[in-house]
């Protein structure tokens, strides 16, 4: 069975998971999609655009980088959403990888200035998931099962002005007794950041914790050991044990928002005929690592993975990887083609 572990981990790098959609006080956004946006930059988007290094979705895996923040390398967005404040906020995911047990964490931070790095703003938490014993999942399973999606409110009661809304993905799985040592072995964070402009007529103004700075790897809730077996047994007993990390859940209000609904000048989306040939060079390179998640889900249910699957997994991490890399190289000329469509849009005022 440890043949069959080590190719599920080789290949997970294509089965890493992202933000696709971001839905803010009502309005759909794209997101910065390190799947392509990084080849067609600049793109107008809400999110804290990255570089991209080794694979699309990368984890950050070190508690003192300063990628742990808005991920590597961040640059502002050129744009951000208007929201009310105690408004909802739903973040909708690439397939979720099941066996990255593990919490999810959104925290927002006030933004003094366009220029000031994310690595200075003070971050406060607004919404934690851990384990839920009551169904036996840890978060990303239920976000996983709830369509790769979650919501949470933004305070009511909180100061109005620019803040940097920053969720994460924390993936546990290295700790288990059978993959923490060696280059499996800590912890994997999957951060995304985005602009919003909250307004409100609250005047809180929230303590908060930097990134890095905010964890330890002393911390309970990443020394952890999820409960993993091969068997049918439940986990539940474990798992109930496990502390989120980081600061308390901020205390404030969290009540409906008021007033009419913001309307965004600009989501960042294209004009539809560019809209479409977006969509359909994106199709085309995630194809492949799409395919992957579903069969790492698939192989590896709920702490039931099986042999046979394992074993197919393997094959299907070499094919995965060599057909995105020749689909990429195939989209070449489209791709400079859409770059000049895009070049030539007017930029709204």
């Amino acid at each position: 069975m440890a043949i069959w572990t080590s190719l599920l981990f080789v290949g997970a790098a294509l089965a890493h998971s992202g933000v696709k959609s971001i839905t803010v006080d009502g309005t759909a956004y794209p997101p910065f999609d390190s799947r392509i946006d990084h080849l067609l930059m600049p793109v107008r988007r809400i999110e804290w655009s990255h570089d991209i290094v080794l694979t699309t979705f990368n984890p950050i895996q070190n508690f003192t980088d300063p990628d742990l923040a808005c991920r590597e390398n961040a640059k502002p967005p050129l744009l951000k959403a208007p929201t009310r404040a105690g408004a909802e906020v739903t973040f909708y995911w690439t397939p979720i990888t099941r066996m990255h047990q593990g919490p999810i964490i959104t925290y927002l931070g006030l933004l003094p200035t366009p220029d000031t790095p994310p690595q200075q703003v003070k971050f406060f938490k607004i919404f934690e998931k851990g384990f839920d014993a009551s169904i036996d999942r840890w978060a990303n399973e239920w976000a996983s099962e709830n369509g790769d999606s979650y919501k949470v409110r933004i305070p009511s009661d909180i100061k109005s002005g620019t803040y940097i809304l920053r969720t994460e993905l924390i993936a546990l799985h290295g700790n288990m007794k059978n993959l923490n040592k060696g280059a499996l072995a800590g912890i994997q964070w999957y951060p995304y950041c985005f602009n919003l402009d909250i307004v409100g007529s609250g005047d809180a103004q929230p303590e908060g914790v930097t990134f890095p700075g905010a964890y330890k790897p002393t911390d309970p809730g990443f020394t952890f050991q999820p409960f993993m077996t091969y068997g049918n047994e439940s986990g539940t007993e474990q798992n109930s044990k496990y502390t989120l990390p980081g600061p308390p859940l901020y205390t404030g209000k969290f009540e409906a928002p008021t007033g009419p609904r913001p309307v965004a000048k600009e989501t960042g989306a294209y004009p539809t005929d560019l809209e479409v040939k977006y969509m359909d060079m994106l199709h085309k390179i995630e194809r492949p690592g799409l395919n992957l998640a579903t069969f790492v889900n698939s192989a590896w249910y709920h702490y039931k993975p099986d042999k046979e699957s394992f074993k197919k997994y393997g094959g299907m991490v070499v094919s995965a990887s060599k057909e995105t890399k020749e689909i990429i190289k195939g989209l070449f000329e489209d791709i400079e083609a859409f770059k000049k469509l895009q070049a030539a849009l007017p930029v709204p005022a």
